[in-house]
């Protein structure tokens, strides 16, 4: 199901329904000038009937993937009013043929066993839904090794193992985060010369805004891990609730609402209050 909605108040006033036309291409590749749009993979019947205002009635579109590979993909939308072109948004998707499968096993093999199980592998499972839902963005979520370092988490596991014992190097791993019951990644760079006998640095690296907890291993030139383990400290990158907005923001806003909600209720009860005409007589 592809969804098609316009954010900001509509500026234009259009004459005919919007059509949507969608097609499925190959990502591009290459960047800047040099890059190069995919090749079609899938061109879908242009859909007639949308609402003149997509803001208020988003164009939902049903589209058939069961002829298209397994494979990494883009979605382009051409919006049009029958005499001009209006938008042309585009998604990145990934498409994998029995995921929903897979999810179901990988619920089942854990809601057996103990708590700790579960959430040691609930990342794939919690980022695929948080892509699709529109809550977080596809980025760099690779889906074929998420799911396989899960597996392998889950196997270590239900096999009595501690699947992070002495493990060094580049690993990914996530908590659940009260008060939101959210899986939470977070990446971790442990020297290869750690020992539990010795104490070592710790470097929480905390993202700015629009970047990930992979930023910091994988942007920037990829010289943090390097400088870790040549330097002998342990880096924390951790996510910070959502790429594009953080939770205390969030939380912040929502009181700041609430307490000037209140503050209008209060002072609407004041003024009502003394317009009002004052009993006369014995008060009890």
């Amino acid at each position: 199901m592809l969804r098609v909605e316009q954010v900001y108040i509509p500026t234009l006033t259009l004459t005919h329904a919007p059509i949507a036309h969608v097609v499925l291409r190959k990502r591009p590749t290459g960047q800047g000038a040099a890059m190069q749009i995919g090749d079609v993979v899938k061109d879908f019947a242009p859909a007639n009937g949308a609402s003149k205002d997509v803001k208020a009635s988003p164009v939902s579109l049903s589209l058939d993937l069961r002829d298209v590979a397994d494979g990494n993909y883009v979605f382009y939308v051409e919006v049009s009013d029958s005499a001009r072109t209006l938008a042309r948004p585009a998604l990145a998707v990934v498409v994998r043929k029995g995921i929903d499968l897979r999810v179901a096993d990988a619920r089942a093999r854990s809601s057996g066993r103990a708590g700790r199980v579960a959430r040691r592998t609930a990342l794939p499972v919690d980022r695929m839904h948080s892509v699709n839902s529109g809550e977080m963005q596809l980025g760099a979520f690779d889906v074929d090794k998420t799911f396989a370092d899960a597996d392998a988490i889950q196997a270590a596991v239900e096999a009595g193992k501690d699947p992070f014992a002495g493990k060094t190097g580049d690993i990914k791993r996530h908590y659940v985060l009260d008060g939101t019951n959210e899986v939470m990644p977070y990446r971790v760079y442990v020297p290869t010369n750690y020992s539990a006998s010795t104490a070592m640095p710790l470097i929480v690296a905390l993202h700015g805004l629009g970047a990930t907890e992979d930023s910091f291993f994988d942007s920037y030139g990829r010289v943090l891990p390097p400088l870790a383990e040549k330097n002998g400290y342990i880096v924390v990158s951790p996510l910070g609730y959502r790429v594009e907005r953080i939770l205390w923001f969030r939380r912040r806003r929502g009181r700041e609402r609430r307490s000037g909600e209140k503050e209008k209720r209060t002072q609407r009860g004041r003024r009502d209050a003394s317009a009002r005409p004052r009993p006369q007589g014995v008060q009890h």
